[in-house]
């Protein structure tokens, strides 16, 4: 039964997929779990952690020693694999195994580039073309809207104009009849021709 159950287990990985940005933390977990869901732990298990290639084939193992960033804790059925202040050269797939029994599936980290200066305070920049974007709208909205109403106004200021002057120059309750009518603008017409200062 102990053949079988120790044949059975198989080391567990999550997350699958881990896309991090460059500074922070980053952790990885792995536990051995029996195919038949039920969780198998004995206290010689031991887990080691390698990186990859995609098709699961070894490239080196982890070793905390030679790189201060990454730490490995053995738990009890677990081990956390653990990154603080990520960098680039981190990036790669990970597989954790017990007894030369390998994880079936890896997790890829993916580091990606942070923001200059401090990674947790950055800018990012999509709040940079957010109010890009929106002093556009405005502008825009400020350009249209703006000599609509000035139109409107100044059509309204025509208007009133027109209403108050159109009756402006109508004397007609001055001449009784046509002929009278006729008589007066003549009259305006020699008027406004200036006669010349050598005739008389």
């Amino acid at each position: 039964l102990s053949v079988l159950l120790e044949k059975n287990r198989l080391p567990c990985q999550n997350p699958r997929f881990l896309a991090i940005r460059k500074g922070r933390t980053a952790h990885i977990y792995c536990n051995i779990v029996q195919r038949t869901n039920a969780t198998y732990c004995s206290d010689n298990c031991t887990l080691a952690w390698f990186i990859g290639n995609a098709n699961g084939t070894r490239i080196s193992y982890i070793e905390p020693d030679t790189d201060s960033h990454v730490q490995i804790q053995n738990l009890y059925c677990m081990s956390i694999l653990t990154f603080n202040k990520v960098q680039k050269k981190h990036s790669g797939i990970y597989f954790c195994e017990s007894e030369k029994r390998q994880a079936q599936c890896g997790t890829e980290l993916m580091v990606v580039a942070g923001c200059p200066g401090n990674p947790g305070k950055g800018f990012p920049r999509n709040i940079t073309k957010d109010a890009i974007i929106a002093i556009q709208t405005i502008l825009v909205l400020l350009f249209t809207l703006i000599p609509a109403m000035l139109l409107v106004e100044m059509n309204k200021k025509r208007n009133v104009k027109l209403e108050e002057h159109i009756y402006e120059g109508l004397e007609a309750y001055q001449a009784a009849t046509y002929e009278d009518i006729q008589a007066v603008r003549s009259l305006s017409t020699k008027r406004m021709i200036a006669e010349h200062p050598c005739e008389e």
